[in-house]
């Protein structure tokens, strides 16, 4: 199982909503998979290639950790996380990551006042 484990580690971003977590996330990957933190019910993890890479969202709202755990542990692709802040990201998983801002430019208010 150790000679399975990630060795680069996962990056968690964070920021307020409309900062561009997400799309900062999806550019540092090309085309990844993009699950959400409370709905993770991925099984096989060799199955994805590590090209791709996986997004999670919003692990600060309800995240199921052990199946967060087990994807960081076993997955040899990058991972990256968003959340809206750091305090709300659980222990196991804050250990096992690194964090990046995301910026204070907001994007979803420039997109409104275009509209």
């Amino acid at each position: 199982m150790l000679t399975k484990m990630n060795k680069d580690r996962a990056i968690i971003i964070t920021g307020k909503h409309g900062t561009g977590k997400s799309t900062k996330a999806k550019e540092m990957l090309g085309e990844p998979i993009v699950l959400f933190a409370n709905e993770m019910n991925i099984k096989s993890v060799g199955s994805i290639p590590k090209e791709i890479g996986i997004v999670i969202e919003d692990i600060h709202y309800k995240p199921k950790v052990d199946d967060i755990i087990y994807l960081l542990r076993t997955y040899r692709g990058e991972i990256v996380l968003t959340s809206i802040n750091q305090k709300s990201v659980p222990v196991k998983i804050k250990n096992m990551c690194k964090f990046k801002r995301a910026g204070t430019t907001q994007y979803a208010q420039e997109a409104i006042e275009e509209i």
